[in-house]
């Protein structure tokens, strides 16, 4: 943390930011730097497709042909939120008549939920951008910002799940990430990305824990490595190679 504040205050005093509009608060003071950028020409494209449980991405090369498919486990990220939900249980039944301290140490765990996701997030961010540096990639991510507004028509738990998701906490950290480097960031359409063929474009049958199968070409696939396949044809500037059976 503080090398950042040390690289960002030397790039201040060498003329590379601009200081943004100050947030006074009670207890602190927000200073926002801004600096433009100019895109750096890609020589490469990674599509992520962010799940509850882990991030996947693929990086495709100019001639569209997979480089490189990594997984990041996330699953912490929902252990936090579990265990200050619990946490939240308990003070809520052990201080139900002293609503006034309830609410004073509600609000402290909150904060601290919300810092110990963030720093995690903040991490995973960092290691997808910094690959995304190294291949001089464009990064290319589904559109989730109307995801919730399906939750009304799941179940109390689906519900549940999908408001605690971080998904557009964690493609604010990477998009701002990949500008500050000079790398462009774009969405496209999530609308099945993780159910059609990306090969024939049918739809794709479960054929195992986390396998899919096309029945019509007979590509099979994870579905994760599905969804970054599907991202790239739909958002791809390069040319694509047709996509080969494992």
């Amino acid at each position: 943390m503080w090398r950042n504040i040390n690289y960002i205050s030397e790039a201040w005093k060498r003329g590379e930011l601009d200081v943004g509009e100050i947030i006074v608060k009670r207890d602190f003071i927000i200073i926002p730097f801004k600096k433009e950028v100019e895109f750096k020409n890609i020589k490469a494209v990674m599509t992520i497709d962010i799940n509850e449980k882990n991030v996947t991405y693929s990086i495709f090369d100019e001639r569209g042909e997979v480089v490189k498919t990594v997984r990041l486990d996330i699953y912490k990220v929902k252990r936090i939120h579990d265990e200050h939900s619990k946490k939240r249980e308990k003070i809520q039944k052990k201080l139900a008549k002293k609503p006034h301290k309830m609410r004073k140490i509600l609000k402290k765990y909150s904060g601290r939920e919300k810092r110990r996701v963030e720093d995690y997030l903040h991490k995973i961010s960092s290691i997808i951008v910094t690959k995304a540096v190294k291949y001089n990639a464009k990064i290319v991510m589904e559109n989730l910002k109307h995801i919730r507004n399906s939750a009304n028509r799941k179940s109390k738990s689906i519900r549940r799940r999908l408001n605690r998701w971080n998904f557009r906490k964690l493609q604010f950290f990477i998009e701002y990430k990949a500008k500050w480097n000079s790398l462009s960031v774009d969405y496209v359409n999530p609308h099945k990305t993780s159910s059609l063929c990306p090969r024939c474009g049918c739809r794709l049958n479960p054929n195992g824990q986390r396998l899919l199968k096309c029945e019509k070409c007979s590509l099979e696939f994870d579905r994760d490595v599905v969804a970054t396949l599907n991202i790239f044809k739909t958002g791809c500037p390069f040319p694509r190679k047709p996509v080969d059976e494992t």
